[in-house]
């Protein structure tokens, strides 16, 4: 916001910062030659190092299930907050970076990708632009309104 003052002097501005975006332990950055070692042979390597505690590709049931446990909260509109994400290459890109952010149902996707959703995010810090994260099911979570 630009204010003018009253008698000719100098413009200011202002800015109005969001609250600050919550905090999560994230892991390390992987090094080059451990990362280099990692992806030997691996043409999938691209997506980040595997973890033991989520698949990096869901089967069919797996799919289904995550979308029938949302039937009973997703709707457009609805509060939620990202809690998970694919393991990542960067833990400052990509989708792990809106970790802890909330915002709201955007857009439903198509049956071919059910199992994501759009997710228009509240603005923290200093940002001006929208952000809208194409977010997996199971990597969301609803808030109570």
């Amino acid at each position: 916001m630009l204010l003018k003052p009253l008698f000719g002097g100098a413009s200011v501005t202002h800015y109005r910062r969001h609250d600050p975006q919550a905090s999560f332990q994230r892991p390390p950055v992987e090094d080059i030659d451990a990362k280099l070692k990692r992806i030997a042979g691996d043409r999938a390597a691209t997506f980040g190092p595997e973890r033991a505690d989520r698949p990096a590709f869901l089967s069919p049931e797996e799919r289904e299930a995550v979308i029938r446990g949302a039937a009973n909260w997703l709707h457009l509109g609805q509060r939620v907050r990202i809690v998970d994400g694919p393991g990542p290459v960067d833990p400052s890109f990509g989708g792990y970076r809106f970790i802890g952010r909330e915002g709201v149902v955007y857009r439903l996707c198509s049956p071919v990708f059910a199992e994501r959703v759009y997710i228009f995010l509240d603005p923290v810090g200093a940002e001006r632009a929208e952000k809208i994260a194409f977010v997996e099911l199971r990597d969301v979570e609803p808030i109570a309104e």
